[in-house]
This record gives structure tokens, sequence and C-alpha cells, in this order.
């Protein structure tokens, strides 16, 4: 599954983004390889995707603000607020198709946020390799921006947190009035890692995410107990969409 999928991206980028017409019934794997190949192939996205996620009576939120237009314009800025008052935090990632800049990062010197060329040495920097020196530094490191993005190793990572999948129902989300078809299945930390919860995945008609859950349990190194930790990503992204031209203005 993870190499077929991951093969309609590829296919998806060198022809423009075509998704596949829709078949009468579709599997959960041939929905997601719809939606992988429809946001490889947008020429721009703007929206937002929320977090928030809770455990033991604690909870975390976060924002992340998403536009881009391709192959070089991006701005990606997130807030992020701990189950603490006090860990909150700001990242900010833009580009004019120019210039780029991004947060200092940890363990480096100098001023609070680097500034590059977009294009170096005779090569353009896309917006993934742009969104690379941002996302080791995000509190929230969201799959569904992630998909968006499309870089390769992330989709390979997150296809490999999901052991089973299965199409569930087609019902409005829940708190948000919008139909979308629901994916569940099993979920792991990583490929070679055993089941430890339960994912779901909301996908429009026109085959856009909307909703993606995460529920597992985790074992701390200080307790014998696991706790189960719940995640909700909510997306409002929209493929193809108009950008805001004065986000892209570089910030030093």
């Amino acid at each position: 599954m993870l190499t077929t999928l991951i093969a309609v991206v590829v296919a998806a980028q060198a022809q423009g983004g075509q998704v596949p017409q829709a078949a009468p019934t579709e599997t959960a794997v041939q929905i997601i390889e719809k939606v992988l190949a429809k946001y490889a192939g947008a020429k721009t996205i703007s929206g937002t995707v929320t977090f928030k996620q809770s455990a033991s009576g604690l909870t975390a939120r976060g924002e992340t603000q998403l536009q881009f237009e391709k192959p070089s314009k991006i701005y990606l800025k997130q807030i992020y607020q701990g189950a603490s008052a006090g860990d909150r935090r700001e990242m900010l990632l833009v580009s004019d198709g120019k210039v780029f800049s991004y947060d200092k990062p940890d363990g480096t010197f100098g001023r609070s946020r680097f500034t590059e060329f977009v294009t170096q040495h005779g090569t353009s920097q896309s917006i993934q390799d742009m969104y690379t020196v941002e996302r080791g530094r995000l509190a929230d490191r969201s799959p569904l921006v992630d998909v968006a993005i499309g870089r390769t190793q992330d989709l390979k990572e997150l296809l490999a947190q999901w052991a089973s999948m299965k199409v569930h129902s087609v019902a409005k989300v829940k708190d948000r009035e919008i139909e979308a078809t629901a994916i569940v299945g099993d979920y792991r930390d990583n490929a070679e890692a055993a089941i430890t919860g339960s994912f779901e995945v909301y996908v429009t008609k026109d085959y856009e995410l909307v909703r993606y859950v995460t529920k597992y349990m985790l074992r701390l190194p200080q307790s014998d107990k696991p706790i189960e930790v719940l995640t909700v990503w909510d997306s409002d992204l929209k493929v193809n969409a108009q950008v805001n031209p004065a986000l892209f203005r570089v910030i030093n």
C-alpha cells in the first residue's frame, strides 16, 4: 500500500495534479490515492489547520496558517499553546520567491531570524525544501500540513503509521457543517511498531482533508501505566485557492 500511494504522488506531480475520476464505490486506498494526487498537483493552497491534543486531563492547542504558490512562495505561521501557560511558541516561515526567512535554528547564535536566497548556486529551492528548514522547529508537526506540502519523507512516515484502513461511513463531520467520508484504521508509531491505537481521516467529495484524529496509548518512562493521547487536527485548506500576496512579504 505504501509504495503504491507514494507512486501516485510522484505521478500526480509529473502530470500536473490530474485526479482520477471517482469510481461508483471506492475503497479507502483509492480515496487516499486521490487525496494525495490532488494535493501533489496543487498550484496554490490557502487556509488554516487547528490542533488540539489531550492527555491525562491536560490540553495543548495550536493553529497553523498556511499559504503557498508554487514553485517558491510560502507563508507558514504556527502558534502553539502547550498545557502550561508558559509554554507558548510562535514559528514563521515566509518566502517571496526570491528570498526566504525562517526562525533561528536551535543551538545557533545570531539574529532571531535567518534569511537566504531562494536560488543558490544555480538551484532554486522549492516550498518542500524551505519547509524542511522550519519543520524541525514546529511544535505541532501537523500531518495535514505535511500532506499539503507533500515532502515524500513526511508522506511515507504518515502512511506507515496506518496499519490498516477501511471506509467507515459518509456523514457530516462532528461540530462542522461538512459532509465527508470517514476512513478508519489501526494506528502505530511507525512501520516496525506495534499497534497502539486508532485513527480517523475525513475526506470531502472533492478529495480534500478536513479532519484527522489519532487516539493511542502512550507509555511514559517514569510510569508503568500507559496514558491515552487524543489528537484532533481540523483543516479548511483549499486547493488552488486565491492567495494573499501580502503574506509573502519577507520578515527579517
